[in-house]
């Protein structure tokens, strides 16, 4: 319920509000990290997405080479034409959460051969703990 709590606001509004607790520190770094490689990738260092131009210390250092991102980021690719943050995360969120029920149902309808149970388990990764987080 939790979670679904949590999701349903994003539907309303979803270049305003994100999936999860915006307090988070884990989604602040992922809201950044995702910028810094959606800059990256409009400039078009695709190549050297573990380095940064954008990222340094008030006193001027610079921090590009300390900068790593995961391959998942390249999930924003099909993304880069919308502008602001918030909005493709929300969209990659939503579409990770549906392809984990769609995948669990296929899973428990494939072990049980009964309809419902698998539909119970789909809806029960679609609006999953997860997305919590």
């Amino acid at each position: 319920m939790l979670a679904l709590a949590l999701i349903l606001p994003v539907f309303r509004e979803p270049t305003q509000t994100i999936v999860g607790d915006i307090a988070h520190p884990g989604l602040q770094g992922e809201l950044f990290h995702q910028w810094d490689f959606c800059h990256n990738a409009r400039e078009g260092r695709l190549g050297q997405y573990y380095n940064s131009d954008q990222v340094s210390c008030p006193d001027g250092q610079d921090l590009s080479r300390f900068i790593g991102f995961s391959l998942h980021l390249f999930f924003y690719l099909p993304f880069l034409g919308l502008r602001g943050l918030v909005l493709p995360y929300n969209l990659l969120v939503l579409l990770t959460l549906a392809l984990n029920g769609f995948a669990a149902f296929l899973l428990c309808q494939r072990l049980t051969r009964a309809y419902w149970p698998a539909l119970a388990c789909g809806i029960l990764f679609l609006i999953s703990p997860y997305a919590g987080l």
